[in-house]
């Protein structure tokens, strides 16, 4: 007989039942076996196990397994993930109304991946800002524990507008925020929204794109100009940023549009640029919204051998693209990584040339999201990994700084999780010393898309 229950002799040997689990944290466990001859004379053994974590492996002392899927109820989408100091996960999302609207919610889940029943109601907090859609975009909690959420939204009846809104640490609507808890800032007809920020300092910049119409149809329309517009904490212009607030780009592709945004520590805005026949791109603003001429050739790096899908910055201020990579041997569509100096040029000391290609089954891989951690480390994943079988894979990568596999994480630096869920992707991933969360979606049966958070031992 074996003491703990967790535990089963087979074979001569003593083994972990499938049903049970081990801490995922490092400790001891005490386990005394009882052996019992024909005649009743028994023998008693004591042992003490270690358990060691390994980096990369599910952590199942959250949620159920490693995952958790309660969130919003209806078609809940997260934007963004943030680990609290107290190891609470706060979670920004948008979510489909009753009526069919999009609008914010907010969840607070225990670091044990239950939701916190302090915040909110019973750890949801959902925000109806008007009758129209409300997209929410990022969020940053202030040092107060107060949390600023920023999107876009149709509630302009003139064209779309932006938003500001603020919670306090309960999760409830802070009434005294602006008007009832919001601010609107309208904006003309012709801007489509691709990302925004909210600064340490409060600021918000928002960037998306100008556009006109077709004069063949209505729904016909072309990007002219890249534009980024800043405003203070209360909602109103920041004189010091281009023209009062605004500053507009010329586009040379009509159909290019900008998928992220980053704010340097020093203020400074670097924009991604999708472009199929221009090439995807960077382009580097001072803090005053002029060109940095110092970056790439007159403020832009243009990409010749991956796709901009993803951008971050490591601790040294080296800019971070990920995207899909070419993989010459087969052709397929493979995690890519390049780096750039600060000055814009190619870091040729990273991975090879500056660039870093992952394979995993010979199939397309899709990059999701991308972090970088406190160390340098750089974590890139993505959920629609297909293998041999065709089985879509949640796939995390680990590269050291200098964009080699680190071989302390998962298998040799990578980390496949075969799931069954439907139509699962990635919106965001966060890492600290407690653990790595990815934040993502699933198709749920009779019930529609819904949270899929999965937590890795760091």
């Amino acid at each position: 007989s074996v003491s703990d229950a967790r535990f089963e002799v087979t074979n001569g040997q003593l083994r972990v039942k499938a049903s049970q689990m081990l801490p995922s944290s490092p400790g001891t466990v005490s386990v005394t076996l009882t052996a019992t001859d024909n005649e009743g004379l028994s023998l008693s053994k004591s042992f003490t196990l270690s358990v060691v974590t390994v980096p990369g492996t599910l952590d199942f002392t959250f949620g159920t397994n490693g995952y958790v899927t309660q969130g919003p109820e209806r078609y809940g989408y997260p934007r963004k993930t943030l680990v609290l100091a107290d190891g609470k996960l706060l979670v920004l999302a948008s979510y489909i109304t009753d009526r069919g609207d999009i609008d914010v919610a907010l969840a607070r889940y225990q670091p044990n991946g239950t939701l916190d029943a302090t915040f909110g109601t019973g750890g949801l907090t959902y925000a109806t800002l008007g009758p129209a859609n409300d997209s929410p975009i990022d969020m940053r909690v202030q040092p107060d524990g107060s949390v600023i959420v920023v999107g876009d939204s149709d509630q302009d009846p003139n064209g779309r507008s932006m938003f500001i809104t603020r919670f306090s640490s309960n999760g409830t609507g802070d009434g005294s925020f602006g008007s009832n808890g919001v601010i609107f800032i309208p904006m003309n007809m012709g801007i489509n929204y691709g990302a925004a920020v909210v600064h340490t300092d409060g600021k918000v910049t928002y960037a998306g794109v100008q556009y006109e119409r077709k004069p063949e149809s209505y729904y016909n329309t072309v990007n002219t100009n890249f534009v980024l517009i800043r405003v203070l904490p209360d909602g109103t212009p920041d004189a010091t940023f281009g023209t009062n607030g605004s500053v507009l780009i010329p586009v040379d592709d009509e159909n290019a549009f900008i998928s992220r945004l980053l704010i340097e520590p020093n203020g400074r805005a670097v924009l991604a640029v999708r472009s199929a026949s221009t090439g995807d791109s960077l382009t580097r603003l001072n803090v005053d919204g002029s060109i940095d001429a110092t970056f790439g050739s007159s403020g832009r790096v243009v990409m010749t051998d991956i796709s901009l899908a993803l951008l971050d910055r490591q601790p040294d201020g080296k800019l971070l693209v990920a995207g899909q990579g070419s993989n010459p041997s087969n052709g397929s569509a493979d995690f890519a990584i390049r780096r750039f100096n600060l000055d814009g040029l190619a870091d040729g000391t990273f991975g090879m040339g500056g660039l870093v290609r992952t394979d995993f089954f010979g199939r397309n891989d899709n990059p999701e999201v991308l972090a970088v951690q406190s160390d340098g480390k750089i974590l890139l994943g993505g959920a629609r990994v297909q293998d041999a079988t065709y089985k879509d894979n949640i796939v995390l990568v680990r590269y050291t700084s200098q964009g080699t596999l680190d071989s302390s994480f998962g298998t040799g630096g990578i980390t496949v999780t075969p799931h069954a869920f439907d139509s699962a992707g990635l919106y965001s991933v966060s890492s600290t010393a407690t653990g790595i969360v990815l934040a993502g979606s699933s198709a749920f049966p009779y019930v529609g898309y819904r949270f899929l958070l999965t937590r890795y031992v760091p």
